[in-house]
C-alpha cells in the first residue's frame, strides 16, 4: 500500500507532456489546465496521503475475509523472512546496499563539486582571453 499511495503524485513531468499534446493538437486544450490542477494539488496532498497509508491498510485488513487476510500474513512473513536472511547474508559479505548507495551519492556530489569547478575555471579563463 505504500508503494501503491507513494504514486498518488502525478508531478511536474506532467506539465511537460500536457504541453506538448496540447501544442501538437493530440489532446484538447482544456485538459492542460485540468492537469495543472491535479498536480498542484497532489503534490501538496501526497505527505497527507503518505500519513494515511497505515490507517487505511489496518482498515481494510480489519474487513478483509479471513482467507484473504490468511495470504496477506503468509507475505508479511516471507518478506520479514527474506529481508532477515538478506541483512544476513550481507552483514557477513560486505557493504549493504545502503552503503553502497550513500557511497555513490557522495561521489555523485563529489563528480558535481569537480565538475563546477572546472566549469567555472574554463568561463573564467574564456573571460580572461576576451578581456585580452
Amino acid at each position: 500500500m505504500s508503494t501503491g499511495f507513494s504514486f498518488v503524485q502525478i508531478g511536474e513531468f506532467s506539465f511537460i507532456i500536457a504541453g506538448l499534446g496540447s501544442k501538437l493538437g493530440v489532446t484538447d486544450p482544456v485538459i492542460y489546465p485540468i492537469i495543472v490542477v491535479a498536480s498542484v494539488l497532489t503534490t501538496f496532498l501526497t505527505p497527507y496521503i503518505m500519513k494515511a497509508t497505515v490507517p487505511c491498510y489496518n482498515f481494510l485488513y480489519n474487513h478483509a475475509s479471513a482467507r484473504f487476510r490468511g495470504k496477506i500474513d503468509r507475505r508479511e512473513q516471507e518478506v520479514a523472512k527474506a529481508e532477515e536472511t538478506a541483512q544476513n547474508a550481507t552483514s557477513d559479505v560486505g557493504p549493504t546496499v545502503a552503503d553502497k548507495v550513500r557511497y555513490a551519492v557522495s561521489k555523485t556530489y563529489v563528480t558535481k563539486y569537480v565538475v563546477n569547478l572546472f566549469l567555472q575555471n574554463m568561463s573564467e579563463n574564456d573571460q580572461h582571453n576576451e578581456q585580452e
